[in-house]
């Protein structure tokens, strides 16, 4: 299987995504950690999210419930497994309070679908961190990525994005506040040439950088993407408002843990 030709079905969902997360939330309470390990293919993966983040338990129903729609959002072609909330914000969630979604982090495996093995026989670290650096350095590539994403915020209405099974008409739909900085953002991202670029690569990982539209105005996120156990796995983490040395540092984030989850996962 070639990755690299599956790589641009990733950013429709984020997209979707990202709109999503800028909507209020309502749930009922509940705990969280910012931990989780799980088997893929027989093998282990430990996530363990930085200090201050929850993540989302799928034992619990409100949490499951939000797990599906986010699953949902990035797309058939990629399995959403695990997603954190800042902690505070996990909080407000559990305890039924409406608020705007701040710092967050989700974890896919790219290009594999929702069901079957993850595993890609033969997937080393470097060879899929030789492919997505050609990718991602590819103006063809990055140019049809650019072009599908900037297609969906064209013709997606974010008031309306997969959110019936969750939230009340009322809950969902943004404040005026909210649509002025939306239509703001998608403005300045649609004028533009890109809102998914390069962020540079290390020994652990190749990064991409995003700049999504949502009721903040433009968020910031930036992903890595490496191989553990023979398995693709991205992480990526995001905040609003955008700005430029936000970047770097939600990258940072994102290589920080991938490196604990190699660490842990490969005995």
């Amino acid at each position: 299987m070639r990755l690299t030709n599956r790589v641009v079905c990733i950013w429709v969902g984020l997209a979707c995504l990202l709109l999503l997360l800028g909507l209020p939330l309502r749930t009922a309470a509940a705990q969280s950690t910012n931990t989780v390990s799980m088997y893929l293919s027989g093998k282990p993966l430990r996530l363990e999210a930085p200090v201050g983040f929850c993540a989302l338990d799928k034992s619990k129903e409100t949490d499951r419930l939000v797990f599906e729609v986010m699953s949902r959002a990035i797309g058939q072609q990629n399995r959403l497994i695990a997603y954190f909330l800042n902690c505070e914000d996990y909080r407000m969630m559990q305890a039924g309070q409406v608020f705007e979604v701040g710092r967050y982090a989700i974890v896919m495996i790219p290009g594999q679908g929702k069901s079957g093995s993850p595993k890609v026989d033969g997937l080393t670290r470097q060879r899929l961190l030789h492919e997505l650096s050609a990718l991602y350095q590819s103006e063809k590539f990055m140019g049809k990525a650019n072009a599908v994403v900037k297609k969906h915020f064209e013709d997606l209405d974010p008031g309306h994005v997969m959110l019936d099974d969750i939230f009340t008409e009322e809950e969902r739909v943004y404040t005026a506040a909210e649509k002025e900085a939306l239509a703001k953002a998608r403005e300045e991202i649609l004028a533009g040439d890109y809102n998914v670029f390069p962020l540079g690569e290390d020994d652990v990982a190749v990064y991409l950088g995003f700049a999504m539209p949502d009721g903040y105005g433009i968020r910031a996120g930036a992903g890595g993407t490496t191989a553990i156990n023979e398995v693709p796995i991205m992480i990526s983490f995001y905040d609003a408002p955008a700005r430029a040395d936000l970047f770097p540092a939600l990258r940072d984030e994102a290589s920080a843990m991938l490196r604990r989850a190699i660490k842990a996962s490969e005995q």
